[in-house]
């Protein structure tokens, strides 16, 4: 089951107004991104958060040490903490996960850094394949660990599948297509575009949503097409030719 929460309104309005307390002059920023900015929230879903300061030095977080601990006693993730100059700086090393926070983000308080932000994508080709491959690694050891449980099988592609739709979406810009915005329709395209069915992770994010779809999945057959198709695609990344 889910290791966090979905945070409600509320609970999201007293962490800000309680940072904002904690930092004052040095918060420069606060947004929410992911999918509980782009409305595809599931029960499976983190909230994400970045908090921009102007300075990052130990005497400077550690003010903002009861807030994060009462947020992540909430069952959240703490936030991610930059600099504005270092989230300039970091575009081109983290330019899938900077792409996917620009486009999917809300100002929780301060300057809407994301937004501005400019993205060079002459390393991003390279990046999405190192991120597929990583994750696919990662996942034939956690699933080689849980092979006679189809329990945990099973919560490893529900926790996993997020993850991986976010590198397909970035298998359609690196062949210099426009994604969608959703999850659902980035499947579409990519069954459309890389002549392979993706149906298995349209049912996967069902389940996420509706436990009862869960009981409508073969396991282990949904753990062998899982790998799969993240192989085919992980191969076509690597023969595309780098981003310019």
């Amino acid at each position: 089951m889910p290791q966090t929460k979905r945070a409600s309104q509320q609970e999201l309005e007293i962490f800000t107004t309680r940072l904002r307390e904690s930092a004052g002059d040095n918060l420069i920023s606060l947004m929410l991104y992911g999918s509980a900015a782009s409305g595809e929230a599931d029960n499976y879903s983190d909230l994400n958060l970045l908090c921009v300061l102007r300075d990052l030095s130990f005497l400077h977080l550690v003010p903002l040490s009861k807030v994060i601990r009462w947020w992540t006693r909430q069952k959240q993730r703490p936030p991610l903490l930059m600099s504005e100059k270092e989230l300039r700086a970091s575009t081109d090393v983290f330019s899938i996960e900077l792409i996917d926070m620009k486009q999917h983000h809300k100002v929780l308080f301060g300057k809407d850094l994301l937004a501005e932000l400019e993205i060079p994508m002459r390393s991003h080709r390279a990046q999405l394949e190192y991120e597929l491959r990583e994750k696919l690694i990662l996942l034939r050891q956690r699933l080689l660990a849980a092979a006679e449980d189809e329990g945990r099988i099973l919560d490893l592609l529900l926790h996993s599948v997020p993850a991986f739709i976010t590198l397909f979406r970035h298998v359609l810009i690196a062949q210099g297509r426009t994604p969608p915005v959703t999850r659902s329709e980035t499947l579409k395209m990519l069954i459309l575009h890389s002549g392979t069915d993706a149906e298995l992770f349209q049912q996967l994010l069902e389940a996420r949503k509706d436990p009862k779809a869960e009981k409508r999945l073969a396991v282990k057959e949904a753990a062998r097409q899982y790998l799969a198709f993240a192989e085919r695609l992980t191969e076509m990344v690597d023969g595309l030719p780098n981003s310019r």
